[in-house]
């Protein structure tokens, strides 16, 4: 480990500094089967060395290593075993809404019916229907803007081709409004049947 085992002259303050390092490390990242067995070699390593010189070595300078059988699992592995483990009963318990006092909130579900199929609503957008055939999508975020913050805005409109080329042109009468947040949408389904657009009165449904 630190020059050739029997020859005087060897620095062995500078072995004993390497050989707690090496078992420090054994402790700190590998198992203690193998912190063991550092520990072990140092100090059969460190007596030899005591010998030649005249010094013998402390075993003050290593730390105890508790002793565990050969087939124990490795500590590391048990670790990492143990914290997946945690990380997955904290996945799963952090993203359930909780009411006051810890209590696990159930979240409510909701679809939609599209013919006889029935299909889960999409969390943050709404559809409106009725809308005048000359609203554009200015006017339907300037009258969904107050329920929350928008990311789109899509008035659904008929598709055509000219020249090959694939236009929307007259509307629907039906729009897309996606918010932010579904505080958005509870706020936009209060506007059924409720205001109107450009003078026509419109219906808020949830969106698949």
């Amino acid at each position: 480990m630190c020059g050739k085992e029997g020859i005087k002259g060897v620095d062995v303050d500078g072995c004993r500094r390497i050989g707690k390092r090496y078992v420090d490390f054994e402790e700190e990242f590998n198992s203690l089967v193998w912190a063991l067995r550092a520990r072990t070699l140092v100090e059969g390593k460190m007596k030899k060395l005591g010998d030649v010189d005249g010094v013998k070595e402390s075993s003050q300078d290593l730390a105890p290593v508790e002793a565990v059988p050969v087939d124990a699992p490795p500590e590391k592995k048990r670790k990492r075993e143990d914290g997946e483990a945690a990380a997955v009963a904290a996945a799963s318990t952090s993203d359930e809404p909780k009411e006051e006092g810890g209590k696990e909130k159930k979240k409510s579900k909701h679809f939609v019916m599209v013919g006889n199929l029935k299909w889960p609503a999409h969390p943050t957008t709404v559809h409106i229907l009725n809308l005048h055939l000359e609203a554009s999508e200015a006017d339907v975020v300037e009258a969904f803007k107050k329920c929350g913050e928008l990311v789109k805005v899509r008035v659904l409109r008929e598709k055509e081709f000219v020249n090959n080329k694939k236009v929307f042109t007259k509307s629907k009468g039906r729009a897309l409004v996606q918010f932010l947040a579904e505080e958005g949408v509870e706020a936009a389904l209060e506007f059924d049947d409720a205001i109107g657009i450009k003078g026509q009165v419109i219906k808020v449904e949830r969106s698949r």
